[in-house]
């Protein structure tokens, strides 16, 4: 069996005592660009026996999240499994009612790769291919209309609008409106190419460029845990940085049921054509799977030394993938301080791993504020470090169909997208398929930086 590197992480209780800030976030944020990425042998376990960060500043409480007094009791697992109902509810309403949009894919196909033998699942909405319009009431078709009808507009009941500066700061749209939680806002995503994609962001502005709090980090562990569903597992990703594939500067997690419900036809709701685009053979292999998302094939490759719980993991692919297991005990899962600490200690450590990657990296990488992407789901939490948004490397054409591919947390999670049939086609036929893509954008895997760094190296 094929074993996976290995990086030990430190703790935060190591680094939690109290004491008087000694960098601000603008410093922190330089910080984090004084570093870079290069490659590794993927299979290789590795056991270091101090923590990167254990040498340089870390960011304020104020400013990273991880100390913050709570501001009230995150909602239990308990409390949030009516969430789920809501959103497909809330779901129906919207797209009735024209406040949010579904376009449907033309086409779904898989590609296996040979050498890890993931499933990537590649979709093509063709709407993506056209801007977005508003919403679909205060669309005007642009002709003289005559006075009667005027008036009949103008007895309508206005409808909601989004707050135009940042769409993620009230007044929301009713139909967008899920649930209210405390500090943080459930929202449905207004232009959905899967069914019931909803996000949760912060009720007040916080960055995108900048990591979420463990306080956020646990609400989304909690909700990902609370759906209860046998066909469908509930995944949250978020997109940090200018080139992590992010769209709005106002901090927002996503979340994803996988497979996606109109791929295996799983009653995703109104605006939904269940199956529609992909093969019975296809639908059959991604029902047959035992894992929902693509890429967590590979965590039964970790080798279950009793330990594996406490390290941090570098998947073998051809670019960086860190992943940390989750597995809390059930009296820190029902402990709001001891769940914040538990997932902020994981965060830590793939944290960690990544900046380890970037001191020991190629000096050809590019400088500034790292861009990365975040996978969680109730079996584990990943990075990705980024170094570029989009995937240049398909033949272009004259009509627009085939361009670049724009890469977000969800293709390494294993959900690809492409624009028409011709660019879906030009991927089937990349050198490397998606795992090429994926690690063109990603940055490629790292030396065995604890040889670099003097430290202890354990190969299995």
């Amino acid at each position: 069996m094929a074993a996976t590197t290995r990086l030990a992480s430190g703790t935060l209780s190591s680094f939690g005592r109290s004491r008087p800030s000694t960098i601000s976030p603008r410093q922190f944020s330089r910080h984090l660009g004084s570093a870079c990425p290069t490659r590794s042998p993927a299979l290789a376990r590795v056991r270091a026996s101090r923590s990167i960060l254990g040498s340089v500043p870390l960011p304020p409480s104020r400013f990273f999240g991880i100390f913050s007094a709570m501001v009230s009791a995150l909602p239990t697992e308990a409390e949030l499994r009516p969430l789920a109902a809501k959103v497909k509810k809330q779901f129906d309403v919207a797209i009735a009612e024209g406040d949010a949009f579904f376009y449907p894919s033309e086409a779904i196909t898989l590609q296996e790769s040979t050498d890890t033998g993931v499933l990537w699942q590649i979709r093509t909405v063709p709407a993506l291919l056209k801007k977005p319009k508003a919403n679909a009431s205060s669309e005007v078709d642009g002709k003289a209309e005559d006075s009667t009808k005027d008036e009949k507009e103008d007895s309508k009941p206005k409808k909601a609008e989004q707050n135009k500066s940042d769409v993620f700061a009230p007044p929301y749209v009713p139909n967008l409106l899920v649930e209210e939680l405390d500090d943080h806002i459930v929202l449905l995503n207004k232009f959905c190419v899967v069914p019931q994609h909803f996000l949760m962001v912060t009720r007040e502005f916080e960055s995108q460029d900048l990591p979420p709090s463990p306080r956020t980090l646990a609400l989304a562990y909690r909700i990902a845990s609370s759906h209860r569903s046998e066909s469908t597992e509930l995944l949250a990703f978020y997109n940090c940085g200018q080139v992590s594939g992010a769209s709005q500067p106002h901090r927002h997690l996503q979340f994803v049921q996988c497979p996606p419900l109109d791929t295996v036809g799983g009653g995703g709701g109104r605006g939904q054509e269940e199956g529609k685009g992909i093969s019975e053979e296809d639908r059959d292999r991604i029902l047959d799977s035992p894992t929902k998302i693509p890429v967590e094939s590979l965590l039964d490759r970790i080798e279950r030394d009793g330990k594996e719980e406490d390290a941090i993991h570098a998947l073998p692919l051809p670019y960086q993938h860190f992943v940390s297991l989750l597995a809390p005990p059930p009296a820190i899962k029902k402990n709001d301080q001891e769940l914040e600490k538990y997932i902020g200690n994981k965060f830590m450590g793939l944290l960690d791993a990544m900046f380890r990657a970037r001191m020991f990296g190629d000096a050809k990488s590019k400088a500034g504020r790292p861009s990365f992407n975040i996978l969680l789901s109730k079996r584990a939490l990943h990075v990705i470090p980024r170094s570029q948004e989009e995937f240049e490397g398909l033949p272009h054409d004259q009509a627009g169909k085939v361009g670049n591919l724009s890469i977000n947390s969800l293709g390494y999670a294993g959900f690809m997208l492409t624009r028409s049939l011709e660019e879906q086609s030009e991927l089937a036929k990349l050198e490397g398929g998606v795992e090429k893509v994926l690690a063109t954008t990603g940055v490629a895997p790292v030396e065995d930086v604890t040889i670099q760094a003097g430290l202890p190296t354990h190969h299995v």
